[in-house]
């Protein structure tokens, strides 16, 4: 294997000569030697979320085809190559910021390869924006073919045991751990013949994946491919049979949380292996029949349908799980936000002619299962970043540490026929770099229902819905609040309220109290959040966009302290004539790495993020990043004129958007 040239060494290779964290990759031969205390990226690769609690309701979903609590979507996607994951995003709004996790039950970290490294760890960014959507995160274990450069000899590497250990189980336990994600996706299709194979090397995987169940107390969780079988030979059974059952589920014990079978599947392999795994006492949905969607191909209708069969009577079950291989983009999609998200809204909700969408098989689930809830409906990356409706940088990003989660139903709009859409718009924003914009024609008369949220949130007394508008012009587009209530978990009724707020051309709070329709307590809960637009007279060129949504008890936030101890190490700079991008106005420039720490104002504090600033001459800030972590790495910060120092700032955010008053501050010393 060649040594990556931005490195100071193989396999890990995690210490960039730039300076730039990169998620944990290795091989079998390199894994035992990381250490988080010693790794200087380690703690820029952590997770801050803790995986949420979520729930469907088969009353609210999108498609009456759809099953809840059956058939669940497991997502296999790439987000970079092996070796160029940036632990905290990067400087580009071309970035795959998947966003469609009400679909997905678990994403795998898709990665590895022979040159790079066979295990990666996904990074924390990814492992936040998951979390927050109550979706499980997998690293990824790749044993590539001889044809790709695998290697038999790797294979006992990695389930080599010493005394009553396997020290790679034991460093995998301790990676999820340490990084904070759910478990592993082992993907094992090295042939290993002769006196390398053989049935000892296929007992050595299960007992692998046993020890790493025992020694995490059973919180380590597997994938398993189906691809390696009892005899140790690889053979893609595209069933649950008896060849390659011991890898799933061994005597009493589940051993891999799922399987994901091997795309060869049909109707007949799938009620086998649901019988299988129900005479285990297993759930069917713990089998996935394997979909290749990658190169940009959609989800084929017939072969979805026939492992997730529905109608809208509900007599139909779905037979397994599905499992899709590389639904990311082709990279084409990525350079433009707007094309990079219509292309996902077809395949995850909206469809098109030839394959109807992952919505028209599995019923959303939601995350908001509390109060306060607030979103600004930020994707998690954009061309720009605006603070309470100011744009505060005009600089590409992507982050999805920094993701809300995002609306449950894209696009779901009620009405007579109604020719309003609504799409995400990165030109202007109340928070974040992306608001809702509702474009088209309103008719006279007849209103349109954008459904945005599914909610299970107790009513309070209190309980307050607020938005955050922006209409162009003096367009008189009339707003009203839509929620859907259900008493006793039984009765749903859908309540209009009147928004009350003013009318103007930049951003302004419209809310309502929800209290007055309903008694709070006894049982009555928020399931449904909506907007409603209307008009007195037809409006052909409608242009109102949503820049916050809140759900709270009507009263002051308290605002949060700064974090302590800002500290702005310098790693590495570069003079102008150095610089790959030398387009910066000032003559004489230079740009330089900067590694920044800070602590939390106390152990009870938890901010969503911190938001880190830089200080300008005339007493301006412009945003450079933002984090749920105590560290950020600034991969480029510009030194303008030559001057001997830069101030940064950073602010404490709270999950209700609010900010520190005053920012801790810290100098870039240059020299």
């Amino acid at each position: 294997m060649q040594d990556d040239p931005r490195t100071t060494g193989q396999g890990a290779g995690q210490y960039f000569l730039s300076g730039q964290p990169y998620a944990s990759f290795w091989h079998p031969d390199t894994i035992l030697d990381w250490d988080p205390r010693t790794d200087p990226d380690a703690p820029f690769n952590r997770s801050s979320v803790p995986l949420q609690p979520r729930r469907q309701d088969a009353r609210f979903r999108s498609d009456s085809y759809a099953r809840a609590h059956q058939g669940r979507v497991y997502s296999l996607a790439r987000f970079a190559e092996t070796s160029n994951n940036p632990s905290q995003g990067s400087a580009t709004a071309a970035y795959y910021a998947f966003g469609f996790w009400q679909y997905v039950d678990t994403l795998v970290f898709w990665g590895g390869a022979a040159d790079e490294g066979l295990i990666l760890a996904p990074n924390g960014h990814v492992i936040d924006a998951a979390h927050r959507n109550g979706v499980r995160v997998y690293g990824n274990v790749f044993f590539p073919e001889t044809v790709a450069g695998g290697r038999s000899a790797w294979l006992h590497q990695f389930v080599r045991r010493d005394g009553g250990s396997y020290p790679v189980a034991d460093k995998l336990v301790e990676i999820a751990d340490f990084y904070g994600f759910e478990g592993w996706f082992i993907n094992q299709e090295t042939p290993a013949g002769g006196e390398l194979g053989g049935r000892a090397l296929a007992n050595s995987f299960r007992d692998f994946l046993a020890h790493a169940r025992w020694r995490s107390g059973g919180a380590l969780e597997f994938m398993w491919y189906d691809s390696m079988v009892d005899d140790g030979t690889v053979s893609h059974e595209c069933e649950l049979n008896a060849r390659n059952v011991m890898f799933f589920h061994h005597g009493n014990s589940a051993l891999s949380r799922s399987i994901f079978l091997d795309y060869g599947w049909n109707k007949a392999k799938l009620e086998r292996s649901a019988a299988l795994a129900t005479g285990l006492e297993r759930s069917p949905y713990q089998v996935c029949a394997g979909l290749d969607v990658q190169e940009g191909q959609f989800p084929d209708d017939t072969r979805c349908q026939t492992a997730l069969p529905g109608n809208a009577t509900g007599t139909a079950n779905h037979l397994t799980s599905l499992a899709l291989h590389r639904p990311d983009p082709p990279v084409s999609t990525l350079t433009d936000p707007g094309t990079f998200h219509e292309r996902e809204e077809k395949f995850w909700s909206r469809g098109t002619s030839e394959s109807k969408g992952i919505a028209h098989y599995i019923a959303e689930s939601t995350p908001v299962l509390s109060s306060p809830f607030t979103t600004n409906f930020n994707t998690g990356h954009g061309n720009g970043y605006w603070a309470d409706g100011h744009q505060v940088s005009t600089a590409a990003w992507n982050n999805l540490a920094l993701q809300d989660v995002l609306p449950t139903y894209r696009w779901y709009i009620e009405g007579d026929r109604p020719a309003l859409t609504a799409s995400f718009d990165f030109t202007d924003a109340y928070e974040g770099a992306t608001s809702i914009l509702f474009s088209g024609k309103l008719e006279k008369n007849k209103p349109a229902t954008a459904w945005l949220y599914q909610t299970w949130v107790p009513l309070g007394e209190n309980t307050t819905l607020s938005f955050m508008v922006q209409a162009a012009g003096a367009m008189s587009v009339i707003l009203k609040a839509v929620v859907t209530f259900v008493k006793d978990g039984n009765t749903s009724e859908d309540v209009e309220f009147d928004l009350h707020g003013l009318s103007g051309t930049r951003w302004q709070e419209w809310k309502t109290a929800l209290a007055g329709s309903h008694a709070p307590g006894a049982g009555t809960m928020i399931a449904r959040l909506g907007l409603r637009l209307s008009a007195a007279t037809t409006i052909d060129n409608v242009a109102v966009r949503l820049g916050q949504l809140r759900l709270h008890d009507d009263h002051t936030v308290e605002v949060p302290p700064a974090p302590r101890a800002f500290s702005a190490r310098l790693h590495h700079t570069n003079t102008a004539a150095e610089q790959d991008n030398s387009s910066e106005p000032e003559a004489g420039t230079a740009t330089g790495a900067v590694r920044l720490a800070w602590k939390p104002v106390s152990s009870a504090f938890r901010a969503h993020h911190y938001e880190v600033y830089r200080t300008n001459g005339d007493g301006s800030r412009t945003f450079l990043g933002g984090t749920p972590l105590s560290t950020y790495f600034i991969p480029r910060l510009l030194r303008r004129n030559n001057e001997r120092r830069t101030t940064l700032a950073i602010y404490s955010v709270t999950p209700e958007g609010v900010r520190s008053r005053t920012p801790a501050m810290a100098d870039v010393c240059w020299t």
